[in-house]
This record gives C-alpha cells, sequence and structure tokens, in this order.
C-alpha cells in the first residue's frame, strides 16, 4: 500500500496545507562555515548550509541534479560556492545555478534547468532561519533574544524520535522528560498556568535540587521556577530558570523545527547568570565551570513516560490565537536520517 509521503508534495500543495511559508530555525550559527557544507532539514527536506566567501550563509537542496549525490558531502570552494564531491559540479549559492561542469569542453554552454532549488536564509540571534523561495514574508518574525552577555555560555543541538507537535506540547505537558538542569529536578507540578502576554504564551513549573530527600509533592514553596514561553509560531521557546526570590539564574533560547521521519531536529543556546545571589545559583555556575552541562535538551525521550502525558497544557499552549483560542495543528512529515547530538557544557559562544 502507497504511503502519501508530505516531504515529497510539490510545493503548490504544501502552500494550500499552509506550509513551505514558514521560516525554521534549523541550525546555530556555529554549525555553519566556509569550510565544511552542512546537512540538515527543511521541513523533512535535506538541505544543505554553508557560508560563502562574504561570510553570508546559503542554503540548497541537499541533491546535486545530475547523479542526486547529496552536495552536503561535497566541499566549499575558494571563491564560495559549493562543489558536489560525485563528479564536482559546482552550484551558486544565491541562484542554485550549475556554474561549473568539469567535463565539459571550453565555451560549451551548461543547461539552465541544471541548477539545486535554492532557500531564503537569514540568521537571527545565532540561529539560522530557513524558508522556501516564493513564500511569505522577506524576513522572520522573531522577538529579540534575551539571553545577556556575559557569564558562562552553553550550546547544543540533538534530534528526537518526536513527531514536532507531539514534542512540542510535550514541553507544555511534561518538561521533565524533555528538559536537564543541572543538579535539579523539574517536577509536575505547575506553579502558574498557560497564560498569553506580549504575544508569548508562558507556564512555570516547580524545581527542587536532585538531592532532595522528601516528596516534591508535598513542598509548599519550591526554591527553583522554571518559566517555558513559546512565540505563537512555535519555533522558538525560551526558557527561564528563576531562584525562590524571583532572581533569574539561568536563560536559554530553543529552536524547535519539524526534522527527517517524523523527528524534530533541537538547537539551543544560552547562558548562566553572574549576578544571581543566593547557595542555588552558586552551586549551578561552579557545576559549568567544572564542565557540566548547566542546560541540555534530552536526546533519549522515554517513549513510555511520554505516551501517558495528559493533555492539560498544551492545548492552551500551541498555535494561541488573537483571543488566546488554538488554531487546529498542521501535521508534519519527513524524510531521511536525524543528526547526532552535540553538547557543549559551558562552552564560549
Amino acid at each position: 500500500m502507497d504511503v502519501p509521503n508530505g516531504s515529497r508534495l510539490p510545493p503548490a500543495t504544501l502552500a494550500a496545507r499552509g506550509m513551505g511559508a514558514r521560516w525554521w530555525p534549523i541550525a546555530l550559527s556555529e554549525q555553519v562555515s566556509d569550510q565544511a557544507p552542512l546537512g540538515a532539514f527543511y521541513e523533512g527536506e535535506p538541505i544543505v548550509l554553508y557560508r560563502d566567501g562574504q561570510g553570508q550563509v546559503r542554503a540548497l537542496e541537499d541533491r546535486c541534479p545530475h547523479r542526486r549525490a547529496p552536495l552536503s558531502l561535497g566541499r566549499v570552494t575558494p571563491d564560495g560556492q559549493l562543489q558536489c564531491g560525485y563528479h564536482g559540479w559546482t552550484y551558486d549559492g544565491v541562484s542554485g545555478m550549475c556554474t561549473a561542469i568539469p567535463n565539459l569542453s571550453k565555451g560549451e554552454r551548461i543547461p539552465s534547468h541544471y541548477m539545486a532549488q535554492p532557500y531564503c536564509v537569514t540568521e537571527r540571534d545565532g540561529f539560522v532561519f530557513v524558508r522556501r523561495q516564493g513564500f511569505g514574508e522577506n524576513e522572520p518574525h522573531v522577538a529579540p533574544s534575551r539571553v545577556p552577555h556575559g557569564g558562562p555560555r552553553f550550546r547544543g543541538c540533538t534530534t528526537v524520535a518526536t513527531p514536532y507537535d507531539e514534542y512540542l506540547a510535550a514541553l507544555a505537558d511534561g518538561p521533565h522528560l524533555l528538559i536537564s538542569l543541572s543538579g535539579l529536578h523539574i517536577t509536575n507540578y505547575v506553579s502558574a498556568d498557560a497564560c498569553e502576554q506580549d504575544g508569548q504564551v508562558g507556564i512555570e513549573w516547580g524545581v527542587v535540587s536532585v538531592a532532595r530527600r522528601r516528596n516534591h509533592r508535598f513542598v509548599t514553596d519550591y526554591p527553583w521556577t522554571l518559566r517555558l514561553s513559546c512565540e505563537p509560531n512555535g519555533a522558538l521557546l525560551s526558557v527561564e530558570l528563576l531562584t525562590r526570590d524571583e532572581q533569574l539564574a539561568l536563560i536559554a533560547m530553543v529552536a524547535v523545527s519539524p526534522a527527517a521521519r517524523g523527528t524534530t531536529a533541537v538547537n539551543w543556546r544560552g547562558t548562566v547568570l553572574p549576578a544571581a545571589a543566593g547557595l542555588g545559583p552558586a552551586l549551578l555556575r561552579a557545576r559549568t565551570r567544572l564542565g557540566a552541562a548547566p542546560f541540555r535538551m534530552i536526546s533519549n525521550i522515554d517513549g513510555h513516560l511520554l505516551a501517558r502525558l495528559a493533555r492539560l497544557h498544551s492545548t492552551s499552549w500551541m498555535h494561541p490565537g488573537p483571543s488566546g483560542a488554538t488554531q487546529p495543528e498542521v501535521p508534519t512529515e519527513a524524510a531521511s536520517t536525524p543528526r547526532q547530538e552535540t553538547i557543549h557544557g559551558g562552552s564560549s559562544v
């Protein structure tokens, strides 16, 4: 029986389903260089990212039109173009047009249909955003980053074996399954229900030390609070760790996007605040200086626990409307191989 593959639908069909016009943050800026191309995914489609001679990020479909070899296995030429590693066909990063074929004779014209599909690409607050050409706006709507300068910084990326919409829902219903904080445990106690403010939907959870011996369910005053804020498009999340005195001890921005075969790509960056007072923040900073990742998104999610999560908060968390009403979710299907996890605890960004 044939199963429809949404990642292979033509652009017109994707647009009709509300896809193709979205900006997705699919990589960290540090991952993209002019030394080697980077393979990534846009709504399940394999694409390749690299920097040209001027340091601008370029994005093309990750398939050479000649033999369909992945362009991400090729190289960046000295003049800032992308060369396929199979037969050396070379492509311009802006137009996607083939500019050189090694076995052509001098003066022989390169057919115009030899091209790799280009994507719109831009950078915002350390993330690389990609969108299909010919859709929507010229720039993504991204709220200014709240990650301050100073203090130990961290970043990382992973791919999780959970569909995008289910992953986003799980962040609201069970962040303890998806987020790891050094020396701390995210409880299942919601200290503030999901509510919309300044165009974002936020929810707060109680947090305790992993060394705590008493049952956290009987705690009336949690020493930490985890605040999650989601933008209306569900692509960027703000994660804040606050002390009992409402001091901000850690903040991270998390980019979530549909990847391959029903998986989700997750990229994050953030910092540990140096000014938060108290023993708890001091211990968090000490662990970071010793090389422990203060924050990371978990890659191996317990599927049994995930399946048991009740949809208590995700209804108001995902896709809010102008008056707080939720919008129908758009399913995302994908196809290919996920990336490997790379986490840099306490490293300088």
